[in-house]
């Protein structure tokens, strides 16, 4: 059986935190909320999400800035800005940043929603390793791919990291069950 995808929300606005919780949800996807930058990286650190819904300002830092920071723990995670302070400049470093979306608030739940699915869906075609959960797992990855090139492509870009070390790969397909 396939994870759920994991969203991490970060804005100090708790009513908007809940919210996001209770309708990302019910679409089936588990959410963490953290109202504070440090808040977020102990979240990260439990719990390492695939994708992180970002307000640019927080009480204790800059969005941006922690968008570097899980990107340096989880560095294929899929962040998206939301903000109610956007301007151009801070579009174009997002955009250095590696983001994903950029919403400005006030905005419409299910173009959020709609942004959230596609980033989801950029993950699957390629290849998805349960992120970060290497390290819970120790010898077992697990692997989404749709066909031997992008497993070989993983694989590859990994073989120095797994070199000399016993590793379990488990290949789930679109079609099929999870295989040793």
């Amino acid at each position: 059986m396939l994870k759920k995808t994991i969203i991490l929300v970060v804005d100090d606005d708790k009513v908007l935190c809940r919210s996001f919780k209770d309708v990302l949800e019910l679409d089936g996807y588990k959410v963490i909320t953290a109202e504070t930058r440090v808040l977020a990286l102990k979240a990260v650190g439990k719990t390492p999400p695939d994708v992180i819904l970002v307000d640019i300002r927080l009480p204790d830092g800059d969005g941006l800035d922690l968008i570097k920071e899980i990107k340096q723990i989880i560095p294929d995670v899929l962040p998206i800005i939301i903000t109610g302070y956007g301007s151009l400049e801070s579009a174009i470093e997002a955009i250095k940043t590696g983001i994903y979306g950029y919403i400005l608030k006030p905005f419409d739940v299910e173009a959020v929603k709609k942004i959230i699915k596609k980033a989801i869906e950029k993950i699957v075609p390629e290849i998805e390793i349960f992120r970060g959960r290497v390290k819970t797992w120790e010898k077992e990855v697990a692997v989404i791919a749709d066909d031997n090139e992008c497993l070989h492509s993983w694989l590859n870009k990994r073989k120095e990291k797994y070199k000399g070390k016993c590793v379990k790969v488990v290949l789930i397909t679109k079609k099929d069950e999870p295989k040793d």
